[in-house]
C-alpha cells in the first residue's frame, strides 16, 4: 500500500511538471512569433516577467530585442531535446533551449520562463553563437 501511494505521488509530480512545461512552451512559442514579427512592444507588455523587467530595465530589454532582430530573419528554429523544471515556494521555472539560423549564422538560445502564480512569463532570454556563453548565463536553472 505504501509503495502504491508513493507511485501515485510520483505520477502526480511528473504529470504536473509536464503540464507546466507545456504551458511554458506555449509562452515561448508566442515570444518567438512576436519576435519574428518584430512586435517588441507586445513582448515587453505581455510576455516579459514584471520582476525581470524592473530589475533589468525596459530599455535594456528593448535594446536586446532590437539587437536580435537586427541579425536578420530567424529560420529553422528547433527546440532542443529536454527541459529543466524547478519549483520552489510556489514559484516555478522552466528552461527551454533552441537553435536557429540568422543572416549572421547559427545561434543558440535559452529561455527561462517563470510562473509566480499568474502564468508563465519570460524571465531570461539568452542568445549567442557561442553555446558556452548561453549555458553560462542560464546555468543556475539547470
Amino acid at each position: 500500500m505504501k509503495r502504491f501511494f508513493l507511485l501515485n505521488i510520483l505520477f502526480l509530480l511528473v504529470l504536473g511538471g509536464c503540464q507546466a512545461v507545456g504551458n511554458a512552451e506555449r509562452v515561448a512559442d508566442e515570444f518567438h512569433e512576436k519576435l519574428d514579427a518584430h512586435d517588441h512592444d507586445y513582448i515587453i507588455d505581455n510576455l516579459i516577467d514584471p520582476e525581470s523587467l524592473e530589475s533589468e530595465g525596459e530599455e535594456n530589454w528593448r535594446s536586446f530585442l532590437e539587437l536580435i532582430s537586427s541579425w536578420g530573419e530567424m529560420t529553422d528554429r528547433t527546440s532542443s531535446t529536454g527541459f529543466n523544471y524547478k519549483s520552489n515556494n510556489g514559484i516555478s521555472t522552466v528552461k527551454l533551449e533552441y537553435t536557429f539560423n540568422t543572416d549572421l549564422g547559427f545561434v543558440y538560445e535559452a529561455l527561462v520562463l517563470v510562473d509566480r502564480g499568474d502564468g508563465y512569463k519570460v524571465m531570461i532570454a539568452s542568445m549567442n553563437s557561442d553555446k558556452s556563453a548561453v549555458d553560462e548565463y542560464t546555468k543556475e536553472f539547470d
